[in-house]
């Protein structure tokens, strides 16, 4: 599907190498990915104020707030799979170029990213597995100041998971499609000889 506003992307964003092609895309897509950057920044800010809350009241009024610190943890624990999400959409996690595509080929080097992708779907879906069994198991706790329930911070990682393994399938499909993006892969080997 592409979209209507299309014509306003970077003339970068339109090609398939692009973090940001399939955003350009697919509306829906797009608006996932906008979503989980709008949550994780909100996150970030939050826990920022938190620990500022929390190192004034401590330093300067000599009262520490006992539910600041729990509250920006359990943010932060948000916070982190919230954001390891939008950095799989856009591609972005680390990652060792080993063969480029000089070496091997830029079709071979395309069905790498692919097998690499079927790896991340099969580690998110045991650990959405583990992480549905953690809410489960963690359902009658509650934290020992805020009093939320356990099972609602632990709930991001079954969410994140998902979301990671659905990214993970657009970048299979996007590696397979458009092999020719990885033509101008550096061969790690050949780096600095």
């Amino acid at each position: 599907m592409t979209l209507d506003y299309e014509g306003d992307a970077p003339q970068e964003a339109l090609d398939p190498g692009s973090p940001f092609y399939p955003e350009t895309r697919s509306r829906a897509y797009g608006a996932l990915v906008r979503a989980e950057v709008i949550v994780s920044c909100v996150l970030m800010v939050a826990v920022f104020f938190l620990i500022l809350i929390q190192v004034f009241s401590r330093y300067v009024l000599n009262s520490p707030l006992p539910w600041s610190e729990e509250l920006s943890r359990f943010l932060f624990i948000w916070l982190v799979f919230a954001s390891a999400t939008f950095v799989m959409a856009r591609r972005r996690h680390i990652s060792v170029v080993l063969f480029g595509s000089k070496r091997i080929g830029a079709r071979a080097v395309s069905i790498a990213e692919a097998l690499a992708s079927v790896i991340v779907i099969a580690g998110c879906a045991v650990m959405a597995y583990g992480s549905i069994a953690l809410v489960g198991a963690s359902g009658r706790l509650n934290g020992p100041v805020t009093g939320l329930p356990m099972s609602i911070v632990y709930s991001i990682c079954v969410v994140s998971y998902l979301l990671m393994a659905a990214h993970a399938v657009v970048n299979i499909v996007l590696a397979l499609k458009y092999p020719k993006q990885f033509e101008d892969d550096v061969d790690l080997s050949r780096v600095g000889a």
